[in-house]
This record gives C-alpha cells, structure tokens and sequence, in this order.
C-alpha cells in the first residue's frame, strides 16, 4: 500500500467517507464507509495528517475529474466548482446522533489546541473557562473513558501533543484532588485552569519536541527553564487575575518536595500539577523517547526529590490506580490486556485480553477478571511493545 496526503476537501459531514484513513505510518485511522460527524473531528483528520492509499486517491481524482468536466459543460458559477464532489461520495447525509466518547473527547481537544496555539485569539479567557468546565463534565459523568481515551491518544498522539497533555494532566489533577481531603472543592476550578495552560507560553516548541529526536539546544532549554513564568505573564494579558491560577502556572516547575501543608495555597496546585506532568509525560511517546507502562510512570511520582512518599504523587495513584484505563498490563496466565475501567482495587482493574501468551493477537477482546489468580495483574506493558491496533469506541463498549 502506498500512501499519499488525503484530499481534505473530500471529506463531507455525516456522509460515509470514500476510502480508508491512515496517519503517516500506515495505523487506520478511520475505514472506509466510516462517518464524520462534526467539523471538529474533520479538522481532528487533517490535523493528524490523514493519508489514504493512492489507488483510492486516484480513483477518487478521477471522479472529481469527470464531475468538474460535467459542471464545466453546464457553466455553472465557479463558487459551485469549487465545492464539487464526485457523484460516487453524494451519499446521504448521516442525521446527527449524540457524540461518542471519542468524538466528545477529540472535539475538546481540538478546542484546546486552538486556545493554547492561538492564545491572543478574541474573547479567550471565557473559553478557556468553558473548556475547563466542560472537562470538568466529562469527568464527572465518566472518568474511566476519559482516561482511556486520553491515555490511549497521549501514547500514539504527536502531531497535537501539547493540547492531549493538557488535558491528560488535567483530568489526573481533578481526579487526585479528590483523594486530598485538606482541599476545599473551591481549589478544583483554578487547579484545572492552571494544569491546560502551563505550558501556554511553549506550545509550539512543546509540539516540536514531541517529534524532535536530538537533545534539546541551549535555547530550547532556556525557553523550557522560563516558561512557567512566562506562562503567567501571558496570562495576565490574557485578562487571568486568579492568583491561585497565576501562581500554580508559575509554580509548576518549582520541584519542592515536603508536605503540601506547608507549602502556600498555590504552590500546593502547583506541585500537584507537576506531579501529574511527570506521571503523563512518562505514558507519553516523544521523539525516539518511548512512553512507559503505567507502573513505571507510577514510579516516577511514588517518591519525591529525596526519594520520600510524595504526598501529590500519592493521592495520583489513588486516584488513577496502579493501571489506570488506557494502559497496558501483563496478566498471570501470560496475555497481555488493555485496562478499560479502575477496579474496586488498584491492582484490579477490568481489563479486556488483546494479546494471547504465545504473543499472537486475539481474534476479539476477551474480558478477564483480574480479581482471579491465574488472570491477575503481573506488571504494566509498554505500549510500543503491544502490535495491535486499538478500536477505541469498541473497547469502551465492553466496559
């Protein structure tokens, strides 16, 4: 198969798409037949860099061909051209139906790529507060599926990292603290705010260094060391004036170890947030750097800068689970699932069977309970070492 750019004009709203979709490397990314549903999920698409196999792109080329000679022929308006579509893709229109997990989950990310790409954009400090809240929605009506989603997109996502991070970061914010019975409900809303615009004053250099594969030059390290500060500055232009807001974001980074009580209300965010960046990042693909399994990320935040239990790092375990929906164990017979749901015990989670212990992928997702012995969690599974494609809708069905 041999893939070429997709003709982004070729893909019409609530009608069945007329050839495959992949991402670069050849991973479907839509089937044929499939439906696009909203505007966000076709920008999602073209954003990801949607390619399509060149046999279907000249059969595809070859009808807008013959179509355009036929419009030609009438002397229709060239506005009429310019929106042409083969005759063989006028399918009829899908009637819209209510959004899936995914597609909720991808039109919030298209909608915080833009704010964080485009932070002088009009009236944008109302919409960053109604991304927050409606995350914030999404996590209370179904927190499994947002990680699963967001953990499964972080692990394979690099064309948009900076804004799946974001969000990644900020549901595991909103759902540690929960588990910190010091916080006031108060604390959530600027604890979200704060975790999706971070990094807002290196969105671009953070996308690009999701793909770079060198270390980072002295100037890309200068601007990193100097972002959380930035971050905040631009905020204040941006018309922010929380200071719980201002100082998580300008805190971030800080890296103090020690109670979070003794620490000022916004340090407490925002070593909170640093704590879920750590843990996020490390499930992440970035470059030649491959993401981690879970109990490796765990790891990462278990213990603090001088290797004591970490009080943030903690209440993220609680939260999450040691396999947290998204990831990837090992089961005791030798298979290796995907979580789909936390369990009733960290080390329990439902989890649906991919692959059998002879490491040949399952025909179908076979569920397990890992409450069992002979189906109990051994350990986390990097997720490049698992070969099969995940239908994210499917899976979050089993659940």
């Amino acid at each position: 198969m041999n893939l070429v750019p997709m003709p982004s004009s070729a893909i019409r709203l609530r009608a069945p798409l007329p050839f495959s979709v992949y991402d670069a490397t050849g991973r479907l990314l839509l089937a044929k037949g499939s439906v696009v549903m909203s505007e966000a999920q076709r920008l999602h698409l073209i954003q990801r860099g949607g390619h399509i196999d060149e046999a279907e792109s000249e059969q595809f080329q070859r009808a807008l061909a013959g179509k355009l000679d036929d419009l030609m022929r009438q002397n229709v308006p060239l506005k009429q051209l310019a929106t042409a579509t083969p005759d063989h893709i006028n399918a009829p229109v899908v009637p819209e139906r209510p959004s899936d997990p995914v597609t909720i989950w991808s039109e919030l990310q298209v909608r915080a790529s833009a704010l964080l790409r485009e932070p002088q954009r009009e009236e944008w400090l109302p919409r960053m507060l109604k991304l927050q809240a409606d995350v914030a929605d999404q996590v209370d009506s179904d927190a499994d599926g947002a990680l699963f989603i967001l953990i499964q997109s972080t692990s394979t996502e690099v064309r948009s990292y900076s804004a799946t991070h974001a969000l990644l970061v900020t549901v595991v914010c909103d759902l540690a603290a929960r588990h910190l019975t010091a916080w006031p409900e108060s604390l959530r809303e600027p604890l979200r705010c704060a975790a999706l615009s971070m990094n807002l004053a290196m969105t671009h250099l953070q996308d690009r260094l999701s793909q770079q594969e060198m270390l980072l030059n002295p100037e890309q390290r200068k601007h990193v060391h100097n972002h959380p500060a930035q971050a905040a500055a631009l905020l204040k232009t941006l018309g922010v004036q929380d200071p719980l807001w201002l100082g998580a974001v300008a805190s971030h980074h800080s890296g103090q170890p020690g109670p979070l009580g003794d620490k000022p209300q916004a340090e407490q965010l925002g070593r909170l947030i640093q704590r879920c960046d750590i843990f996020s990042a490390r499930l992440s693909a970035r470059g030649k750097r491959k993401g981690l399994s879970a109990t490796a990320a765990a790891q990462a935040i278990y213990t603090d800068e001088v290797k004591q239990p970490d009080e943030a790092g903690g209440a993220i375990l609680k939260a999450v689970g040691l396999y947290p929906p998204g990831s990837f164990v090992r089961l005791g017979n030798g298979e290796v699932a995907l979580v789909l749901a936390r369990g009733r015990r960290a080390n329990e989670p439902v989890a649906a069977s991919i692959v059998g212990r002879d490491g040949l992928a399952l025909g179908e997702p076979v569920l397990r309970d890992t409450r069992l012995p002979q189906f109990n969690t051994t350990g986390g599974v990097a997720p490049h070492e698992v070969k099969v494609m995940i239908n994210m809708e499917r899976m979050l069905k089993m659940r």
